[in-house]
């Protein structure tokens, strides 16, 4: 969904995308915490700081001259694009490190991909009504969206090698939904979902080992 309006927080005003984001990872972080515990609600956290610090500093990077000239730009400010981007790995590089230093069960990779699917199916849906767009777009986006989030969720424990079909399922979802947006379909969510499907099926794919009920 495009942004198309700006909301006034103090003397601040930030976009819509920036509220939905917001809303998007604190309702994740508690979800998670609330059914998979501390530990890996920890690492959820970790990973969603560094891409928040990475994305606004980077603007240090795509933008140096106006942040000597205006150091307290780095708060109004962030790296874009390219910014969004370096964000997005040093959140994925965070869990690597998590995954490499004390390893993770199966049911933790689980919470981490249920916390990307949780975290971009809220954005989407509190960017549709943050936002004005077109009808059918909002539509489609809300049913896809929650019908398969909640699928996910339903099914996660159910089927053999779930995390890598239902990243599939979820990725194709996303691109079935960007057909009805007016803008390209190769948007920063999309591609923020490809990029972290191929994340999710080669580092958090494979079985490990398995806790069969219970909070951690």
């Amino acid at each position: 969904m495009t942004v198309t309006k700006l909301f006034l927080i103090g003397n601040t005003t930030v976009p819509s995308s920036w509220v939905a984001l917001v809303l998007a990872f604190a309702i994740t972080y508690f979800v998670i915490r609330l059914r998979y515990g501390k530990r890996i609600s920890g690492v959820l956290s970790d990973s969603i700081f560094y891409f928040v610090i990475v994305w606004k500093l980077s603007v240090i990077l795509t933008d140096f001259e106006n942040v000597i000239k205006s150091p307290l730009s780095i708060i109004y400010f962030n790296g874009g694009q390219i910014g969004l981007y370096l964000g997005i790995i040093a959140g994925m590089v965070a869990i690597l490190i998590e995954l490499k230093k004390n390893g993770m069960h199966t049911i933790e990779k689980q919470a981490l991909f249920l916390g990307f699917i949780t975290i971009q199916s809220i954005f989407q849906l509190a960017m549709v009504f943050l936002n004005e767009g077109a009808k059918s777009a909002e539509i489609v986006t809300i049913i896809m969206f929650t019908l398969v989030a909640v699928f996910i969720w339903m099914s996660i424990n159910k089927m053999d090698n779930a995390i890598i079909q239902l990243t599939l399922l979820f990725a194709a979802s996303h691109f079935f939904t960007t057909l009805f947006q007016p803008s390209s379909y190769m948007s920063n969510s999309l591609f923020i979902t490809i990029l972290a499907t191929v994340f999710i099926v080669i580092f958090l794919g494979q079985n490990e080992k398995n806790i069969s009920e219970g909070h951690l």
